[in-house]
């Protein structure tokens, strides 16, 4: 198959190799940076609210909390009166704390004149090719939002009305629309960037099915809507892109209480019709033109090698979840009980890591390994992603284990798989659960040397590779090679938080020499590919930076 070849095509040109990184910019064109906020100019905006610290404060909501479904509690916003959080009766104040805590502007940071903001949500580099829309299928009891399309603006904490909706549904629940243009990540990176796109897509995934937890709802991949059908709702159709940066569409999720479950057939045949109608020419009356879209930059680059892999990845076949047994579930010992809004809060990515100071507990390092576990725990369930991601990693300081290279298994279906295709000198000593030894000693110096020369990799408690089924998975369908990154940001995402959990702090690490870690595995093919490395420690805090709140110009 053409499509397939050209997938393998754009992994291989795309790796980093000792002698030689992808093809890629070069140098940061300052003046040519593209605008990380996309703003839909002179449409209606409807500005959300903003917890206050107060307010926030009122919560007992504890992290380990957010695990636990179906009988979670919410701040109660603008002093209203504590509710279940149904879909059913939501509010302008619940879709805004949503927002507040999924895709929002987390903290401005700023050093010589220059600032910058953070998000909620993690992004390669802090560039942000990820957007967000909501599709509200009736309006709100109080007027205050009617059904309709909207995009979030995460500058303003806002939503753009881009389309109404001529037929209102009782549909409980509503959809976010997630969508991606890539050029925010190649400005930068060049040809790699469409993996820190997707990336990015597991990044925000994750970020909305936590914040959505907090409202007690849940999220559902909806796997029966094709791309096409989101161009058509988003009005992306009807646009010549010619001179603005192309957007794509990437997935709907569905937002719906976790108390429907007894109801979900009828939800879905709901959600069916609804959809259906929405493939009409009048259903949809658009409020906007190319015109009130802002430019992003200057000039855009184009690299055809990543407009050919995003036209073979799109979603226009619907694909079958490759099977993969499910865990057995178990409960997972008590972690943190600090308060989950201040960890969502406190998400950051760490620039450097003291050393000394990078331990861990064997216990804490175990649960969040077992966190990642996605069949283990019902808040991601909804986005129906199989365990294909297993985990390579180089422990350097986790107090209660030696040092040494091993693997976590999230797949158990693969294990003989790898035991025969991976390096026969590898002991695969069991030490706990899916933790396996492979090799003890020091692996600092191949860490580093594996992501690209960086110190993170080194310097912290421990890095990991995450080493994912591959050949077969795209040979399904290609659309699985975007959500193998899925997969992988989603595992990134869970690991943030988990090290806030612990005083620690996370870092995503795109740049790594992909074959050099897999001739350390004594891999001999693409079976297996390495898609994405991380690596948790003591963060070494840049105390020249001044901060800000994030929505200080609102006060």
């Amino acid at each position: 198959m053409i499509t397939l070849e050209q997938i393998k095509q754009y992994h291989q040109k795309t790796k980093h190799t000792v002698n030689r990184l992808a093809s890629s910019p070069g140098f940061m064109d300052w003046e040519n940076q593209p605008d990380p906020y996309r703003f839909y100019r002179d449409t209606a905006r409807i500005n959300l609210t903003l917890l206050t610290e107060k307010e926030i404060a009122q919560s007992d909501l504890c992290y380990d909390d957010l695990y636990a479904v179906k009988s979670i509690g919410s701040v109660s916003p603008r002093n209203e009166p504590a509710t279940t959080n149904s879909v059913n009766n939501l509010t302008l104040a619940s879709l805004s704390v949503f927002f507040q805590f999924s895709m929002a502007l987390s903290i401005w940071k700023g050093s010589n004149g220059s600032q910058w903001a953070l998000r909620m949500n993690p992004s390669s580099g802090n560039l942000h090719p990820t957007e967000t829309y909501v599709l509200l299928p009736k309006s709100l009891e109080d007027q205050s939002i009617t059904a309709g399309v909207y995009h979030y603006n995460p500058f303003f904490h806002a939503l753009e009305k881009i389309a109404s909706i001529g037929k209102e549904s009782d549909i409980q629940g509503f959809g976010i629309i997630v969508s991606s243009i890539p050029w925010r990540e190649a400005w930068k990176y060049g040809t790699r960037a469409f993996r820190y796109v997707n990336h990015d897509v597991g990044h925000a995934l994750g970020s909305l099915a936590v914040s959505g937890n907090l409202q007690n709802w849940k999220l559902q991949l909806e796997s029966k809507v094709l791309d096409t059908q989101l161009d058509h709702i988003l009005g992306f159709d009807q646009i010549d892109w010619s001179g603005l940066e192309k957007e794509h569409v990437d997935c709907l999720v569905w937002m719906a209480p976790h108390t429907l479950e007894l109801q979900e057939a009828k939800e879905q045949d709901k959600k069916s019709l609804f959809f259906d109608f929405l493939k009409d020419n009048g259903a949809l009356e658009f409020h906007y033109t190319k015109a009130m879209m802002n430019q992003l930059s200057k000039e855009e680059v184009i690299w055809d090698l990543i407009e050919d892999v995003v036209k073979c990845t799109r979603y226009d076949l619907l694909i079958a979840k490759p099977v993969i047994r499910p865990l057995q579930e178990h409960k997972l010992k008590t972690g943190s009980r600090l308060r989950a809004y201040d960890i969502i809060r406190k998400r950051r990515s760490a620039q450097a890591y003291d050393r000394a100071a990078s331990q861990m507990t064997f216990s804490d390092f175990l649960h969040l390994l077992e966190r990642t576990q996605l069949y283990e725990q019902s808040l991601f369930e909804g986005l129906n992603m199989p365990n294909l991601i297993n985990l390579v990693l180089f422990v350097h300081q986790v107090v209660g284990l030696e040092s040494g290279l091993y693997m976590f298994i999230r797949n158990r279906e693969v294990l003989a798989d790898l035991q025969l295709r991976m390096s026969q000198d590898f002991k695969w000593e069991p030490i706990a659960g899916d933790l396996y030894l492979l090799k003890k000693g020091d692996f600092r110096k191949i860490a580093r040397e594996i992501s690209c020369h960086q110190e993170i990799a080194s310097d912290s408690c421990f890095s990991l590779g995450m080493l994912a089924g591959f050949e077969s998975i795209i040979a399904q369908n290609p659309v699985w090679y975007k959500r193998l990154f899925w997969e992988a940001g989603l595992i990134g995402q869970i690991l943030y938080l988990e090290a806030e959990s612990i005083h620690l702090r996370g870092t995503g690490i795109g740049c790594f020499f992909d074959d050099v870690c897999h001739d350390l595995l004594g891999l001999k093919d693409s079976t297996y590919q390495d898609l994405y490395h991380f690596t948790i420690g003591s963060a070494m805090l840049d105390t020249r930076l001044v901060e800000n709140k994030p929505y200080f110009f609102r006060d």
